[in-house]
């Protein structure tokens, strides 16, 4: 059992993979007080959907006593933005310390010297963490996303990096793309990395 202390309970982290159209899922997940949870599983729905997602959330959390919210968005398809643009607009009178960020996952890694880029280092912090959080109900998909996503060696100005295979190829033998898995990295990523 995790027992969350009170630096654990500030700011809570919300992660959204976006996804609009084709057999892509969207997934909204949430990291709090040393738990992690898919809040949220959206199908071919527009950007209305994730922002009555995430609002219902944050109402909940701050019910809880929750006073910052760190939210991370996928924008990797380009549907983030408008998700963004909504929830900036639908959380002002909600909670006053709000973050959104959009993440790209092909962006630089902060560490160059051992990841080929942002989503490797993500899917990397994400398994150092997992030692220390509980996963509430954790969806069947998750677990594959996160252990079965491949990688291979690049060679960048003369150095070995690991790189996480492209999701067309994960998808290619999932039949289904990294949804849960997309989402849970944003949410238990630290502040730094997005």
């Amino acid at each position: 059992i995790v027992i969350p202390t009170d630096e654990d309970l500030e700011p809570a982290r919300i992660g959204i993979d976006a996804a609009r159209d084709g057999p892509d899922m969207g997934t909204i997940y949430c990291y709090w007080a040393c738990k992690v949870w898919r809040h949220a599983k959206i199908s071919g729905q527009d950007t209305n959907q994730y922002a009555g997602a995430v609002q219902e959330l944050v109402e909940k959390l701050k019910t809880q006593g929750v006073k910052k919210i760190r939210i991370r968005i996928d924008n990797g398809g380009g549907y983030g933005g408008g998700v963004r643009d909504r929830l900036v607009e639908d959380l002002k009178d909600i909670v006053e310390d709000v973050e959104i960020a959009l993440v790209q996952f092909v962006w630089k890694a902060y560490d160059e010297h051992h990841f080929g880029d942002r989503i490797t280092e993500l899917y990397a912090d994400a398994a150092e963490t997992l030692k220390g959080i509980r996963v509430e109900d954790p969806p069947v998909e998750l677990e594959t996303d996160l252990c079965d996503r491949e990688y291979r060696w690049i060679n960048r100005a003369g150095k070995e990096l690991k790189i996480l295979e492209p999701k067309d190829a994960f998808r290619l033998r999932n039949k289904r793309s990294s949804d849960d898995g997309d989402g849970f990295v944003l949410a238990v990523a630290p502040d730094r990395m997005v």
